[in-house]
């Protein structure tokens, strides 16, 4: 049985006196309470059947008013599912069996984590391939600008074919390890050119 369900069943046959008893509200033979949601000196909430078995609450003070589940998650400043269980245990109904209430939590709960798996991995690609773009750039411009390029030497043609092929292939893990080579290659190149060794 799912919430919802359980829902129906518990506005249907659970009378409000009790589920304001069950949260330790005391209630009038007029069916009168003192209203706990403000600032109430004389009692206004009144307690009702209501039609079809369907019992509820109003307050003539603040006007807050519903069924026995808003009452529960008004009280408790709850989910609708936490009042639904709070009731459910509470009275004994048995309603929902534990089964019932650990797949909704466990499916709640599975769909954030896959949410945030699937936020966290969008963003992490998308990081990636702008890091490679950036160092791509960097050095395609570097090595096509300097005079004395290493070898082999590549036109700007063919580092733009390269570059292409490589993103439209979304290698970004082998883009970033080939761009760490390519860092090193170019840094010993450097550090032998300022040496004044050839290259």
């Amino acid at each position: 049985m799912n919430y919802a369900q359980a829902a129906e069943i518990i506005k249907g046959t659970v009378g409000m006196q009790d589920v304001a008893q069950l949260m330790g509200y005391q209630v009038n033979r007029g069916g009168f309470m003192v209203c706990p949601f403000h600032g109430d000196k004389d009692a206004s909430l009144k307690i009702y059947p209501g039609r079809n078995g369907h019992s509820g609450w109003h307050c003539f003070g603040c006007g807050r008013g519903g069924s026995v589940i808003d009452f529960v998650m008004e009280s408790e400043h709850c989910s609708f599912a936490k009042a639904v269980r709070i009731i459910n245990d509470g009275m004994g109904l048995q309603l929902l069996t534990v089964d019932d209430m650990f797949t909704e939590g466990a499916r709640q709960k599975a769909q954030r984590m896959l949410d945030a798996v699937r936020n966290a991995m969008e963003q992490y690609i998308g990081g990636l391939e702008e890091a490679a773009n950036r160092l791509l750039d960097f050095d395609t411009k570097w090595l096509m600008n300097i005079e004395a390029k290493p070898v082999p030497e590549r036109t700007a043609e063919e580092w733009a074919r390269i570059q292409l092929l490589l993103e439209e292939m979304q290698y970004t893990d082998y883009l970033l390890e080939r761009l760490d080579e390519l860092r090193k290659g170019v840094s010993e190149w450097r550090s032998k050119a300022r040496n004044g060794r050839s290259p």
